[in-house]
């Protein structure tokens, strides 16, 4: 039976009619099956093909409706196509298949007639199906995609009920990819959509979107109910599952938008999850709902571009600097430069507020130039009134893909006399390890300068050892996540000791972050802490402060820090800090 209709001879040539005794028109001859019809939609002829096709006896069908045969009966000449249609023809016991029908109207000796000719779709409709299936499931967890989710939201997104859409996003699995390979990534992702759909509601639409994101749009949910499902989503996943012999556990990150608060069509709300698991990884939380003071695209935060690009231009940038302690001595071992903005209106404006935006726009090129330049500055004028005093200063993800950045670097010590050894630069782990390669051929041209390189936020990613092993840096900042409570949490406690243990079998450093008591600095010196740095010792201050800081602090009284064994180099600081 031939599937494409256009191959098919014209209609009224493949019909025979001929009268029986006077009765209604019969149909003989041809391989297509053909069925006429009066104007009161009864069969009046059946051929041997379409008995043949329907599984019915011409005799048992005559004189019955149409609509025995084929659902919705035969399309009229006015009927909206300009060509085939297709239908659903019925076959005995109830089973039916897709059904291709093209149809005449014709007169004979004053009867009114209407001819359909039919074939059987069916392979061709299950093909189209596969491919429909294709185009709107991910076929690793079979679960549908974000076509699908574009498809299926209209039903939910209308009227006043609420809706809530959680967008999910497994923390870090770049890092499995990495470390053990794809397989097992796969094999994470698939058990995680299974742990998602016995976790959320059989109402919801689940999708994943893409890589390590899924989304789940819940009709009728309020945003208190949106959160404790996100909740009890985060604690399923969690539950350690077995793969390949190894206890794994996934951690999952949520950003919730609501409809039709926050936005009403799909598209948006997909966006606004976006910036809501932006401020979860931001908070380190793992739920957060959408803020519209947080959205990069707000008309706000367009404006604040707009601004941070003159602040830039125009020197409204100012550098603080937060002391970093030896261990050994109690004394000070060199300053983190961080940036902040004098704004005109708003006052002084912290980097959490404003560095997400300049990554976002590409601005952070410009500010960490802005800041490698001031720092360097800085250092000349200390030298120059005998202060030697290593520096650290931030980098982003950005900034590691900068091709000339080692060489941007190299004018600037040039063009201040300051030696390469006195700068370190911080990268996150989770940064490094985005793109391993890459990270570790800029970290080699950088120490290959002298540049000190330190990984910062050391525990909150999941490195290879073996990349650790190769990286050529110089220090691990313990995340100060791990290190504020360690006094009280004995769990906290024990990774510290780890990371520390880890750092000097790599032949590293290790500084803790977020020194916030003087039992907490105790217990980081006697597990071996190479370095502290918080606010027991001091918050970020601007450097007019720093220098009667290191005048009246018991933390920043001269020392000799080259002989300490420190690692950080340098000679004497003075007993004055002159000038800025």
């Amino acid at each position: 039976m031939p599937q494409d209709p256009e191959t098919l001879p014209p209609l009224l040539d493949a019909v025979k009619l001929r009268r029986r005794n006077g009765g209604d028109a019969i149909l003989t001859g041809g391989p297509e099956a053909i069925i006429a019809v009066n104007s009161d939609n009864d069969i009046t002829a059946l051929n041997p093909a379409a008995e043949k096709l329907f599984g019915r006896r011409a005799a048992d069908t005559i004189g019955h409706p149409v609509t025995d045969l084929i659902s919705d009966g035969l399309p009229h000449d006015d009927d909206d196509s300009s060509g085939p249609l297709e239908g659903v023809g019925k076959r005995p016991g109830g089973d039916t298949f897709p059904l291709g029908v093209s149809a005449a109207e014709l007169t004979i000796d004053g009867q009114h007639y209407r001819i359909g000719l039919l074939w059987d779709i069916s392979v061709r409709h299950d093909r189209e199906v596969e491919l429909h299936h294709q185009a709107t499931h991910d076929p690793l967890t079979g679960l549908g995609n974000r076509a699908f989710l574009e498809q299926n939201s209209d039903d939910i997104l209308q009227g006043e009920a609420p809706a809530a859409l959680l967008l999910l996003e497994l923390d870090r699995l770049r890092e499995v990819n990495d470390s053990l390979g794809h397989q097992t990534g796969d094999l994470m992702l698939q058990c995680i959509s299974e742990r998602l759909k016995g976790a959320l509601p059989p109402s919801c639409i689940l999708t994943r979107l893409d890589g390590a994101q899924f989304a789940a749009l819940l009709p009728n949910t309020s945003e208190d109910e949106a959160c404790k499902l996100a909740g009890g989503v985060v604690r399923a996943v969690r539950i350690p599952f077995e793969i390949y012999g190894l206890s794994l556990q996934a951690e999952l990150m949520v950003g919730i938008a609501m409809y039709p608060e926050h936005a009403t069509e799909i598209t948006d709300l997909i966006g606004k999850g976006d910036v809501a698991l932006y401020l979860a990884r931001k908070s380190r939380k793992t739920v957060a709902t959408y803020k519209s003071e947080l959205d990069l695209n707000s008309a706000r935060h367009l404006a604040l571009k707009g601004e941070l690009q003159r602040a830039v231009e125009e020197d409204h940038l100012v550098l603080y600097y937060q002391p970093k302690i030896l261990a050994s001595t109690n004394r000070i071992a060199g300053v983190e430069a961080l940036v902040r903005w004098q704004h005109p209106t708003q006052g002084l404006v912290f980097p959490d507020d404003f560095i997400p935006l300049a990554e976002h726009t590409g601005l952070i090129r410009s500010i960490t130039r802005w800041v490698l330049r001031a720092a360097f500055r800085q250092s000349a004028e200390w030298e120059k009134a005998g202060i030697i005093l290593p520096i650290s200063v931030n980098v982003s993800a950005r900034n590691l893909q900068e091709e000339d950045l080692p060489e941007t670097i190299a004018c600037y010590l040039k063009e201040f006399g300051v030696p390469p050894e006195r700068l370190t630069l911080e990268v996150t782990e989770t940064m490094l390890i985005e793109n391993p390669e890459r990270a570790l051929e800029v970290a080699t041209l950088l120490t290959d300068q002298g540049i000190r390189i330190s990984i910062d936020d050391f525990g909150t990613g999941y490195s290879s050892l073996n990349y650790l092993r190769k990286l050529p840096a110089k220090e691990l900042k313990i995340d100060k996540s791990f290190v504020m409570r360690m006094d009280e949490e004995e769990g906290d406690a024990v990774i510290v000791r780890s990371i520390i243990d880890l750092a000097h079998n790599l032949g590293l450093k290790a500084t803790a972050e977020g020194v916030e008591t003087g039992a907490v600095w105790s217990r980081l010196q006697s597990l071996g802490c190479d370095t502290g740095q918080g606010y027991f010792f001091a918050r970020p201050i601007p450097v007019e402060v720093l220098a009667e800081w290191m005048r009246t602090s018991a933390w920043g009284l001269p020392l000799e820090i080259g002989s300490q064994g420190s690692g950080w180099g340098g000679n004497r600081v003075a007993t004055q800090l002159q000038g800025n």
